[in-house]
């Protein structure tokens, strides 16, 4: 619980940049699942013993342009406003860290060099920051995109659905904490 308190010290005034980027990733992940939906269907038109419609063609070939166009632009709005997020908690943190070093007492410094401090206490503040700047972005939408997937493979074919999720959980298993995979 801690550190739910300490990552929303870190985010005062960026609510509204943090639930906008949270929208528009499941804006993302809708368009995400345009493009195999699309090749599906162009693949279908072409494998029957008819010849297609040209018009239900251009129709899918649109709406994958479309659905990657826009899945661009929504990815370039949320990296700005990931950045901006990043950047702020990155101030934050480094302010806060700051004003707690200048209470130190002098031999605190008479004993070590400002310099390294200085440059310890940025890079360090830096690397946190960024973590759980990522973690706050990343993680709510990697959730979505699991649960979204889910769900199109088990309304799709519930079989494979069911085959597939424990499988990919396993997957995830493994390519975390199996020592030989990582190496």
């Amino acid at each position: 619980m801690s550190e739910f308190r300490f990552v929303r010290s870190l985010l005062p005034g960026n609510y509204g940049r943090l639930a906008t980027s949270w929208v528009l990733g499941i804006a993302a992940v809708g368009l995400a699942v345009v493009l195999p939906q699309q090749v599906a269907r162009l693949t279908n038109l072409f494998s029957g013993d008819q010849p297609p419609r040209w018009g239900m063609v251009h129709l899918a070939i649109f709406y994958l342009i479309a659905s990657q166009l826009g899945l661009s632009v929504i990815s370039y709005w949320r990296r700005k406003m990931e950045v901006a997020v990043q950047e702020s908690m990155v101030r934050n943190l480094t302010l806060d860290l700051f004003s707690r070093v200048l209470r130190f007492s002098a031999d605190f410094f008479h004993e070590r060099e400002v310099e390294r401090i200085n440059t310890r206490a940025l890079e360090d503040t830096e690397r946190v920051a960024t973590f759980w700047a990522e973690a706050v972005v990343g993680v709510p939408m990697a959730v979505v995109s699991i649960v979204v997937f889910a769900a199109l493979m088990l309304a799709d074919n519930w079989f494979l659905g069911a085959c597939m999720i424990p499988l990919s959980l396993l997957s995830g298993y493994f390519i975390f904490f199996d020592r030989s995979l990582q190496a």
